[in-house]
């Protein structure tokens, strides 16, 4: 840790300057994530959706008291009840969202400067979240019909079917036909209710329209399909709830474990055996350079733009399909991973031979076990963390974008795309970057444990999302100290690839829960 003083040269007011400039651009990008909805609301419907289709499972094979166990302790004693609340949040997120877009494209038309980008991004935000809240309301009316509230139902669809513009208007006019007093059924509500709803709201609508049909043969064909998808709920929802629950063991033991073991031994203890690096060859200005000009600049705004605009010219374009947004979120992060390895290199090749253990990874037993141990960890933790900072935002904040696609991701090609993106190439990049670089540079300044925290919220604030910095910076911090501790990349690589690929499990699951 040092405290000397560099003369300001060109080539450091010009970071200087730079570096101001990428402050004010991540503080806008951080504010505009303030209006975006937060990803966790859209993920609690996509496990109510996975609860609704297993609750319908019989479990013939299995005994009643086994049945009794499974889905009290799976899926509840009330799912549509649960079901309603959960719509109703979501309900009331979608229409404050909605009306906050709607809001600014109004305080933007105002402007006596027009902004046609602005405008016509707003309009697609209104249009994608008004779609939304049309499905939510469609399938909370499903929802209500199961809880003796077809009244509310009705009400709910009647104002779908009556909206001008409504993407789901003739779906609820054809379930206003199957649940009014007398039913009436639509010419094409057959085909309509197939193809718009999915899993158990289609299941609840089709078997409507048969009994009042009288097709017994239709009804009875429908309930072997609809088991099918119940019991492979019931396996999602044992691989999901398996996994975080014995992560949530192992890890608080492990946590426990570690914290009583250092407050025991101290100096000997895991926690305080420190494998860091000897000396750090740079200066602050090699650190603006990689990671103002490195990262941010050529990695996160240069490199993807001209990426974009060459893809263009083949009319290959982001909104294609997911197997096409797939392979292009990871071309262009290949992309932009290489243009700020590049900048790492000119920058540190310098001081080249590097000090001991800058940027050692080497496959060891001891690297593995700090991985999986520190994944292990980071499971409750983060999780306790997340829950608090989930009451504090009250859902708004923003996610990362990737995140809604990975739950559309029933194409195999995209699957493989996500998840060598997320438990691959982020891993190996983000802790080269912010591990591997940043965390030791910055000992050069400060404290090991304040060089551990700084690296953490860093990395959290790269990912652009306001309501994710502090879960993030939490596992930034973890990722710090496993590396800090083991000397070796490989262990915060393992780490972060364990956790990437666990929470891309669980959307794959989860995203096929409507299908």
């Amino acid at each position: 840790m040092t405290s000397e003083k560099q003369p300001l040269t060109i080539k450091r007011i010009g970071l200087l300057f730079l570096t101001a400039i990428a402050l004010s651009l991540i503080t806008l990008f951080l504010y505009n994530s303030w209006s975006q909805p937060q990803f966790q609301g859209q993920l609690e419907l996509y496990q109510t959706n996975l609860l609704l289709n297993s609750s319908v499972w019989k479990g013939e094979n299995l005994t009643p008291q086994a049945q009794g166990v499974l889905r009290q302790t799976l899926i509840g004693v009330e799912p549509v009840s649960t079901a309603i609340a959960q719509y109703e949040d979501a309900q009331k997120d979608s229409q404050n969202h909605l009306e906050k877009t709607q809001q600014q494209l109004t305080e933007l038309n105002q402007q006596p400067v027009a902004n046609p980008t602005q405008e016509t991004l707003l309009k697609q935000a209104i249009a994608s979240t008004q779609e939304s809240l049309e499905k939510i309301n469609l399938n909370l009316g499903l929802l209500k019909t199961q809880a003796d509230r077809v009244p509310e139902a009705l009400q709910l669809w009647q104002k779908l079917a009556d909206a001008p513009q409504s993407f789901t208007g003739d779906t609820a006019q054809a379930l206003i036909g199957l649940w009014e007093e007398p039913p009436q059924i639509l010419s094409d509500a057959p085909l309509m209710l197939d193809l718009e709803l999915s899993g158990w709201f289609r299941y609840q609508a089709l078997s409507q329209l048969y009994e009042i049909q009288g097709d017994a043969l239709a009804l009875r064909e429908l309930e072997s399909q609809q088991q099918e998808i119940a019991f492979q709920g019931i396996r999602k929802l044992l691989i999901v709830a398996g996994v975080q629950s014995v992560g949530i063991f192992l890890g608080t033991a492990l946590l426990v474990l570690v914290v009583l073991q250092w407050i025991i031994q101290r100096k000997e203890s895991w926690l305080s055996q420190n494998q860091g690096v000897s000396e750090v060859p740079w200066n602050w200005d090699t650190i603006l350079l990689v990671l103002v000009a490195g990262f941010f600049f050529i990695g996160q705004l240069i490199s993807p733009v001209i990426f974009r605009e060459f893809l263009s010219l083949f009319s290959f374009t982001r909104g294609s399909g997911v197997r096409a947004d797939a392979i292009i979120i990871l071309m262009s992060y290949l992309v932009s991973s290489a243009g700020a390895l590049g900048i790492l290199y000119v920058a540190v090749n310098p001081f080249k031979p590097l000090p001991q253990n800058w940027f050692k990874f080497e496959v060891k037993t001891s690297g593995i076990v700090w991985g999986i141990g520190g994944f292990l960890v980071a499971i409750p933790v983060v999780l306790l963390v997340s829950l608090i900072n989930q009451i504090l935002w009250q859902g708004q904040g923003g996610s990362n974008p990737i995140l809604p696609l990975a739950l559309q991701g029933n194409d195999w090609v995209a699957i493989a795309c996500f998840a060598f993106t997320a438990s691959v190439a982020a891993p190996v990049f983000e802790e080269i970057m912010f591990r591997g670089f940043l965390l030791p540079s910055l000992t050069r300044y400060v404290p090991a444990w304040l060089a551990i925290t700084l690296s953490g919220f860093v990395f959290a604030i790269a990912h652009l999302s306001l309501s994710e910095i502090i879960p993030l910076a939490t596992l930034g911090i973890i990722m710090g100290i496993v590396y800090s501790r083991s000397g070796n990349l490989l262990a915060p690589i393992l780490l972060h690839s364990l956790w990437n690929g666990n929470t891309l499990l669980s959307l794959f699951l989860l995203g096929s829960s409507l299908s």
